[in-house]
């Protein structure tokens, strides 16, 4: 709760690291409570969809696109090095996959890419999909390109995905709580 007042004071990205880990991994995750679960997880040693995180980024949505500048500030350097991965984890709706794509554009020598195992858990909870309640942003779902972005999902999933974009609906992450995602790493 510390970590989240002063990253919140400071208008800066909440960064967690779990250090002895043998993992190179960092997952940027587009909410807080989504945050939290991961946060969750990796305290208690476990990992995360069969992946072990060592640093869980918490993006606040559209602010990671600017305030993953810090990582590259002195404080955070170690985090990257030629053997990091970076992974995104947002909602499944034209804002998480604008986000992904706006990262992944500014960021080329980190080579974001998707979290997959999240995506595909996600879209086996279809029951929790739900018209978005701000459409006022429209984002053109065609400029996404989400075959490209989402290159690793079979031609179904982008379907479901695509239809979703264009209904302005979305499948939010944090139906990924911390009871749900443990028994997927049963």
């Amino acid at each position: 709760d510390k970590l989240r007042t002063t990253a919140e004071a400071h208008h800066r990205v909440a960064v967690v690291e779990i250090m002895g880990r043998h993992s190179n991994i960092i997952l940027i995750v587009e909410n807080k409570d989504t945050w939290y679960t991961m946060k969750r997880m990796m305290q208690d040693g476990l990992s995360v969809l069969g992946y072990s995180i060592k640093t869980v980024i918490y993006g606040e949505g559209r602010k990671i696109e600017s305030s993953l500048e810090s990582i590259y500030s002195i404080e955070c350097k170690h985090l990257l090095n030629e053997t990091t991965r970076v992974l995104y984890f947002g909602d499944i709706d034209a804002e998480g996959i604008s986000i992904l794509t706006n990262l992944q554009e500014r960021y080329k020598n980190l080579k974001i890419e998707p979290f997959y195992a999240g995506y595909h858990v996600l879209l086996n909870h279809l029951e929790y999909v739900r018209d978005k309640d701000d459409v006022t942003s429209k984002i053109d779902i065609d400029k996404l390109n989400i075959p490209i972005v989402l290159n690793e999902l079979d031609s179904s999933e982008l379907a479901i995905i695509q239809s979703l974009l264009r209904k302005y609906q979305i499948l939010p992450q944090e139906i990924l709580n911390n009871e749900r995602l443990r028994t997927y790493d049963r």
